[in-house]
């Protein structure tokens, strides 16, 4: 009974042993967790910008710049086109995203000799494809002869990536 009652020592041997063993396990899990675990690649800034335009090289979104705040901002030829409705030139259109939120900005010019404007136009996004990506819509405004506005709208969807678009008055 004698011996049972007796505190067992523990040798430095053993606790060294034990802190080892602790360690290498610890190293396993971390090991393990890195290996599963598959981080955002950080994007490279684009220096021919001075720094302001970031690109995602692991993107397969090929017309999206990556703003320095996150935005990301649809980059394709196609888009900045000008197009025709009638006697409206609409060119350099620009597409952003943040937080999911959309906006398209482009100019409007009226080409004619009369007032023209005040109605709806459908504005359809596609990839390379042709396939639809969004179809939203937005509102022309009031232009005399000659004159210059902007069409501007906003969704609640990431199209940012798109590659062209058709305009089709409502």
């Amino acid at each position: 009974m004698e011996n049972l009652n007796k505190k067992r020592k523990l040798s430095p041997k053993k606790i060294i042993i034990g802190i080892l063993v602790l360690l290498f396990i610890i190293l396993v899990i971390v090991w393990v967790i890195n290996l599963f675990h598959k981080p955002k690649s950080k994007p490279a800034v684009n220096s021919t910008t001075g720094g302001n335009v970031v690109v995602d090289q692991s993107s397969k979104e090929e017309y999206v710049s990556i703003l320095s705040d996150g935005t990301r901002q649809n980059k394709s030829t196609k888009i900045k086109e000008t197009k025709r409705l009638e006697v409206l030139e609409i060119s350099n259109m620009n597409i952003t995203t943040k937080d999911n939120l959309s906006t398209v900005i482009a100019n409007v010019k009226n080409t004619s000799n009369e007032t023209v404007g005040e109605f709806l136009v459908n504005l359809k996004f596609v990839d390379k494809e042709g396939k639809e990506i969004i179809s939203i819509d937005a509102y022309v405004n009031r232009l005399g002869a000659g004159e210059e506005g902007q069409i501007t709208t906003q969704a609640t969807a990431d199209f940012a990536n798109s590659y062209d678009y058709e305009i089709i008055r409502k």
